[in-house]
């Protein structure tokens, strides 16, 4: 498949956005350019993955050939919840179950 583009006067090009859906690039995405003989390339570069917390549940952003092993941040969150009191261990009259 071939597309013809051309520059503007600051120097831009806009990729089709046939081939930016094909390639998973977005927005803010980084592309490595560079010459090859008489060819201009650019080459997507990979993001890594950014593990954040949303609401109580550990969301993956990025590529998902760069998805990190979670299995540490998991631990940690599930220490945290096993540390915090159980709710619905609460009494009415705001005492813990096994209070008198």
């Amino acid at each position: 498949m071939s597309y013809r583009i051309t520059i503007d006067k600051a120097g831009r090009v806009v990729i089709p956005k046939t081939l930016r859906d094909q390639l998973g690039l977005r927005a803010g995405a980084a592309l490595d350019v560079r010459v090859e003989r008489e060819s201009l390339v650019l080459e997507p570069i990979p993001q890594s993955a950014v593990v954040s917390e949303v609401d109580g549940l550990l969301v993956v952003g990025g590529t998902a050939s760069a998805w990190p092993d979670h299995r540490d941040l998991r631990e940690e969150r599930l220490g945290v919840l096993a540390a915090e009191p159980d709710p619905s261990d609460q009494r009415a009259d705001g005492r813990r179950g096994d209070e008198r």
